[in-house]
């Protein structure tokens, strides 16, 4: 369960957790903002591990929400329909691949 703050950053695609339980920013996050709501960007946060069907999800989430780069390939931020729609065309595009 994330605070209303992180859930917001994460619904947005501003963070994201890799499978080991790792926090990862996306480089447009606003840092100051990070810092007001008591968040330190520069810190290494470990949430711990998660299930085989939490990291699933976390894998379409950093792959198709995440506003980072993973594997050098573009994000692909879109709205909630397209990204249902476009998601296994994405998947298949080579760039869904785990980080």
């Amino acid at each position: 369960m994330l605070t209303p703050d992180v859930d917001h950053l994460f619904d947005h695609g501003f963070i994201t957790f890799d499978a080991r339980g790792r926090l990862h920013f996306a480089p447009s996050v606003h840092r100051d903002s990070l810092f007001r709501m008591g968040i330190d960007p520069d810190r290494t946060w470990d949430v711990g591990g998660f299930s085989a069907r939490q990291r699933e999800y976390l894998e379409f989430h950093g792959d198709l929400v995440f506003l980072g780069v993973r594997e050098g390939c573009p994000p692909a931020r879109a709205g909630v329909s397209e990204l249902l729609v476009n998601s296994q065309a994405y998947a298949s595009s080579g760039c869904a691949a785990s980080a």
